[in-house]
């Protein structure tokens, strides 16, 4: 029912803002992943700066993920901490989360950085041009009126066969205008795609990293209810709703065109049940993930429209990200883990905006403490995440 609600609450928000909101496009993001950049502790743990009005469906979970920047474009001025606020909204395992954040993005079209790339790539307009050749079709349209009254109120066959010829070159001239201006018109989206071209790649030439600061609040699965004992110990086993907070900060860093690096650091207060008296586990949740293009699949990418739109590049992205779980309370952990430690290599296949898929080897070490059984263990399993559509 939850993630019946989530999904609805998207799809209306979608309705209501427009599909312009929805759009995730290249060059709002600091890494070439297609997923998260730490897929297994932070892919609900992190804002992304390409949130604008983003729905999420996962599979593995059975879970949903909705977020939403209000102010991005609902501010007349760009402001950098009210205009990238942002809300989200998770399902996931019959539990809700919902928080709050900012992403601190250098690679905003409407920033500082935004404007000056802007006026650097300023380019030649036929705006000019255009108008005097409207002004030119208005003028042969007037002549054409008063030429064909007068042919109606004329007599004479010598004068009727003049006004005929000119209202025949009166009519090319007009056509010929039209031409211009069709033609001008095309020349000048041309122009304007090419400098939006250049303007966001100049947003991209930055050493300064994409920052998310992150709040989120989870709750347990029954929210209210008749209080209850089931197993007679004395202690209410309901008496809690909110059953962790979490509190992240990340960070996304381009070092070269080919090359990103991306953190995530995360403090959890996490209690394991609701009932009355558990004592609350700090979680620390971290990570780290570098990769980059390691092949790019059509040499001509930039004469591609998917480029000219959104600087879409098809490549074969590498990756490698480690995340850790540490646990600083044995009894009261979560699943009883102390500690755990996952590597993952994955590839990111890009082939088309509408076709995109990542194959990842997760490798974790998992650290249980004694009172849930002292255990540890080594799994690797495979994992994928693919994306069939265009991402707006």
């Amino acid at each position: 029912m939850l993630r019946c609600a989530v999904l609805l609450l998207g799809v209306a928000l979608q309705a209501l803002a427009g599909t312009a909101f929805a759009q995730q496009p290249e060059f709002a993001k600091p890494t070439p992943f297609i997923g998260p950049e730490q897929p297994t502790f932070g892919k609900d743990l992190k804002l992304h700066a390409s949130d604008l009005l983003d729905l999420n469906l996962t599979v593995e979970d059975k879970g949903a993920s909705l977020t939403y920047a209000p102010l991005l474009y609902g501010l007349r001025d760009y402001h950098p901490i009210w205009s990238e606020l942002r809300f989200k909204v998770v399902q996931a395992d019959s539990r809700i989360s919902f928080g709050a954040g900012v992403v601190l993005n250098p690679l905003s079209p409407r920033g500082p950085r935004g404007m000056a790339a802007l006026k650097s790539t300023a380019g030649v307009s036929c705006e000019a041009e255009i108008q005097l050749l409207e002004e030119r079709i208005s003028g042969l349209t007037d002549d054409l009126t008063r030429l064909r009254f007068e042919l109606q109120s004329v007599a004479q066959s010598d004068r009727q066969i003049e006004l005929l010829r000119e209202i025949d070159d009166t009519i090319t001239r007009r056509d010929l205008a039209r031409d211009q201006i069709e033609a001008l018109n095309e020349a000048e989206e041309t122009l304007v795609r090419a400098r939006m071209v250049r303007f966001h790649e100049a947003l991209q030439r930055t050493r300064r990293p994409v920052v998310s600061i992150y709040y989120s609040a989870q709750l347990f699965e029954a929210l209210a209810g008749t209080a209850t004992d089931a197993d007679g110990d004395g202690l209410l086993d309901n008496s809690r709703q909110l059953r962790a907070q979490r509190l992240s900060l990340s960070a996304d860093l381009r070092l070269s065109a080919r090359l990103s690096l991306s953190g995530l650091a995360s403090w959890n207060a996490e209690f394991v049940s609701a009932e009355d008296r558990s004592r609350r586990a700090t979680v620390w949740v971290g990570g780290w993930t570098v990769g980059g293009i390691a092949k790019i699949l059509n040499k001509d990418y930039r004469k591609s429209e998917d480029y000219q739109k959104s600087l879409f590049i098809p490549a074969a992205v590498w990756g490698f990200s480690h995340e850790f779980k540490l646990c600083n309370a044995d009894h009261e952990c979560p699943e009883g883990l102390t500690r755990q430690n996952t590597f993952t290599p994955f590839v990111d296949v890009k082939v088309k905006p509408a076709a995109q898929f990542r194959i990842g080897f997760p490798l974790s070490r998992r650290v249980v403490a004694a009172a849930a059984g002292g255990a540890t263990t080594v799994a690797a399993i495979a994992a994928f995440t693919v994306q069939i559509g265009a991402p707006e």
